[in-house]
Formats: structure tokens, C-alpha cells, sequence
């Protein structure tokens, strides 16, 4: 039997199941399409609530001695934007609730990558929480930074593979299908590159969408 469930990690999830007498084979956390969008927008620097920062302050105030309630609530109140207050204000309402941060930091931001719950729940389980979140906010940001980077490195390529696309495409579809019948036409004899620029329009034409899909691959992986 196959189906979904929602719940705020995988371990939750197994749990879930287990309690409702079902013994689970396997259980794959499902990539949603608002959630690759917002982790697109994250890499992009396009999202709304910088959780890297957010970690980052989170380690700060904990190392300075705050009990975990208490650094949300300061973050709360220093918050650059409404939408960032917001997220972090379900965050500490969990907390109080009695959810540990790691599962509240899982249901509520979305859109960072699942391993991050589990180091938060690992600081957690070895009390060693701050040390813990300032070093994930470290890598990401060293992450963020080769990833910027990158993209940067790569806008200018992409331009002009982009722009030479089209140019082919028009002159494929365009300018080609008219001097075809020139070519065709009985005891004339071609040389060399018409017939192999002929071929490769019926290569292009055949397999154009595949060259397409090679091409916004890197782009595809950068956001997974």
C-alpha cells in the first residue's frame, strides 16, 4: 500500500505509522513544488524569511546564555520584517507548546533543506544546541556564497548559449526550410557543409528538446 502523509520530518512520520499499527517498508520525504520554488527563491536570494541569518542569531544568543524561549523571543522582537517576525512567532508559540525547536523549526520553515532539523535535533538530544546552530549557519552561509558564485560565474555562458539557440532556431525553421527546395533539386551538386548543415537541422529538429533539457539541467540541480 502506497500513500502520503504529512508530518514535520521523517522520524515523525515513521512514528505515525507505526502508532496506527502499520509496519512501513519505506518512508521518502516528497519534493512538492512550492517547496522546490522556495528553495529556489532561497538560492536566488529571492526568499522571504533568511533562515541562514536566522541560525545564526539563534547561536549568538544561546551561547550568551538565553534559555531557547527566551532568543526567539529576543529575534522576535528584532526582526527586519513583519513576514520574518511571523515565522519566527510560530516558531517560539511551538516551543512554548512544548515542541522541541528542531520539530517546530521543521514544520515551520519549509523550505530549508530536512537535514538541518536533524543537526538541530542532535544539538538538542547532546545539549550542545548553540555550538551546534552556529556551525550549521556557518556552512550554509559558506554554501550560499559558492552557490552565488557560481550562478554569477555561469549567467554570462548561459547568455550566450541562450542567444545562440535562437539564432539557430531561426535559421533552422526559417531561413533553411526556404533554400531546401534549391538544394533538391536534380544534378546539382553541393558541397560538403550544405548537406552536413541539412543533417544537423534534421538532428536539431529531432532531438531539440532533448539539448534543451541538457541545457537548464545545471540549473535544475543547483535548486535541488
Amino acid at each position: 500500500v502506497r500513500g502520503s502523509l504529512e508530518a514535520p520530518s521523517r522520524g515523525n512520520a515513521l512514528d505515525q505509522l507505526i502508532s496506527s499499527g502499520q509496519t512501513p517498508i519505506s518512508v521518502k520525504v516528497a519534493r512538492s513544488p512550492h517547496r522546490v520554488l522556495q528553495r529556489a527563491g532561497f538560492i536566488l536570494g529571492w526568499s522571504s524569511f533568511d533562515y541562514v541569518s536566522f541560525l545564526r542569531e539563534l547561536g549568538t544568543l544561546l551561547n550568551a546564555g538565553l534559555p531557547a524561549e527566551r532568543a526567539l523571543s529576543v529575534l522576535e522582537g528584532i526582526s527586519s520584517s513583519s513576514k520574518t517576525a511571523l515565522r519566527v512567532h510560530q516558531i517560539v508559540e511551538r516551543v512554548r507548546a512544548g515542541e522541541p525547536l528542531s520539530q517546530a523549526f521543521a514544520t515551520i520553515v519549509t523550505e530549508a533543506p530536512p537535514h538541518i532539523s536533524r543537526l538541530l535535533a542532535a544539538g538538542e538530544a547532546s545539549g550542545n544546541l548553540p555550538n551546534v546552530a552556529t556551525r550549521v549557519a556557518a556552512g550554509l552561509g559558506r554554501s550560499r556564497i559558492l552557490k552565488s558564485r557560481l550562478i554569477s560565474d555561469l549567467t554570462y555562458p548561459a547568455v550566450l548559449v541562450l542567444s545562440m539557440g535562437i539564432v539557430m532556431w531561426v535559421v533552422f525553421h526559417t531561413v533553411l526550410p526556404r533554400l531546401t527546395p534549391m538544394f533538391t533539386q536534380p544534378g546539382v551538386i553541393l558541397p560538403l557543409p550544405t548537406p552536413s548543415l541539412m543533417g544537423f537541422r534534421a538532428f536539431f529538429d529531432s532531438y531539440g528538446w532533448l539539448l534543451l533539457a541538457i541545457a537548464i539541467s545545471p540549473a535544475i540541480a543547483l535548486v535541488y
